[in-house]
Order: structure tokens, then C-alpha cells, then sequence
């Protein structure tokens, strides 16, 4: 379970200093609990999981029953590799 309070997120955005709520978000992926700046774009998936509707990430998201995605593989920055034609470094 993660509610709000127990999340380690920026709450303001550092580019341009608006609010970034927690939010139920979407991508071509399906439904996520993140955040997203109105003015700078998405900023953060906090959920693990991708929901098939909004309906269930609203209202997983409102019971706090969600489960929180590890925030250890994803700070930035992020390492770019290129793979060779067989797909290894």
C-alpha cells in the first residue's frame, strides 16, 4: 500500500515551478499513478503497475491500495548503451 505522504516525490516542478499533484495518468502503456507537470509534460510513474481503465486507478489511487514502483532503477540521469545487431553491449 502507498498513500501520499509516505512517497519520496518532488512536489513542484523544477523546471518551471508548478504543482505536480498525485495523479491517476495515462500512456500507451495503459492507466498510472504519477505525476505530470500541466506546463513541462509527465514527470514521474510512481505506480508499478498499469491499469486497464482510469476507473481502476482512480479508485486504487483514493484507497491508497496500490502497489509503489522501485524508484532505485529509475533516477536520472539514465545510462543510454547502444546494443550491437545481436542485441548485446
Amino acid at each position: 500500500m502507498a498513500l501520499e505522504g509516505e512517497l519520496d516525490i518532488v512536489k513542484v516542478c523544477p523546471d518551471c515551478g508548478l504543482e505536480m499533484p498525485v495523479k491517476v495518468c495515462s500512456s500507451g502503456a495503459g492507466y498510472y499513478i504519477g505525476q505530470v507537470c500541466d506546463q513541462c509534460g509527465p514527470w514521474n510513474r510512481l505506480s508499478l503497475k498499469y491499469y486497464k481503465t482510469w476507473t481502476e486507478a482512480d479508485a486504487l489511487l483514493k484507497s491508497g491500495e496500490w502497489q509503489k514502483r522501485d524508484t532505485e532503477y529509475h533516477k536520472w540521469p539514465m545510462k543510454i548503451v547502444k546494443l550491437n545487431k545481436k542485441g548485446e553491449l
